[in-house]
């Protein structure tokens, strides 16, 4: 992995003016990652862009909100991985370890290939899966215990991103990171669940594993069986036994009857 701190004070690099005008112009929008990915094309080649706001609270626990996500032809597989990795590996990440302490000046920059992660479902539900190669990543802080991550992603077809690349990106660094951050606080964080409040107000939730809980808040919010097992990274095997326990422990039968025990 390779790491650099770039700060915007004394940054004096150029930068290609016409990425720096789509990325200002775009904060704010639902299509700023859309749009810087396809801009940033003109200077290197990626596949995914993602925006994510990390927020640590006083006990050092970690939030992650999905602020964007978008993919070339814009195919789902930035916005199905992205709350993926909200939901469960956000701390795995690099990123987990410099949220807090951070300066607003300070942008940290990152490039890893999918090689370097550590095996486990992280490497294999986000990257593997998805024929990931290389992700490079900005992270800025907002000053206090939160930071804002814009990151690119390459697939193994396209290859890791080539030195002439990465300094490219480098020098745009300061404007990209700081126009995602004042992205994430102009937008809303995608909500891509409802189904996680309506299983929280099930009578017996509690004795629900986490797993089981997600998996039934996948199926309330309308994904079949499939799209579900997807989402979370399991085998679709691994789903239908979650869903058995799930409903067993429950006391009901099909689906229907579970939203009629909401209804009631």
């Amino acid at each position: 992995m390779k790491a650099w701190t770039v700060r915007t004070s004394n940054w004096s690099r150029p930068i290609s003016g016409r990425l720096a005008l789509v990325a200002l112009d775009r904060i704010g929008h639902p299509d700023f990652a859309q749009a810087l990915l396809g801009e940033i094309d003109r200077v290197a080649s990626f596949d995914h862009c993602t925006v994510f706001r990390f927020r640590a609270d006083d006990a050092d626990r970690l939030d992650c909100d999905v602020i964007d996500a978008a993919s070339r032809h814009r195919v789902p597989t930035a916005r199905r991985t992205s709350d993926l990795f909200a939901r469960r590996f956000a701390g795995l990440d690099v990123n987990a370890r410099h949220v807090t302490g951070g300066e607003r000046d300070a942008v940290f920059v990152t490039q890893f290939t999918t090689s370097e992660l550590p095996p486990g479902d992280y490497r294999d539900a986000c990257y593997v899966r998805n024929g990931l190669i290389d992700r490079l990543s900005l992270l800025v802080s907002d000053g206090s215990r939160a930071a804002v991550s814009l990151n690119l992603y390459r697939s193994v077809r396209r290859g890791e991103t080539s030195p002439s690349e990465r300094g490219l990106l480098l020098d745009a660094a300061p404007v990209l990171a700081q126009a995602a951050l004042r992205h994430a606080e102009r937008a809303d964080p995608v909500r891509t669940s409802t189904g996680i409040a309506l299983v929280s107000r099930l009578s017996g939730h509690e004795a629900l594993t986490p797993r089981e809980r997600e998996l039934l808040a996948l199926l309330l919010d309308g994904h079949p069986l499939p799209s579900a097992a997807d989402r979370m990274g399991v085998r679709a095997s691994t789903a239908i036994t979650l869903k058995r326990r799930a409903f067993e422990r429950l006391g009901v039968r099909t689906k229907d009857v579970l939203l009629r025990r909401l209804a009631g």
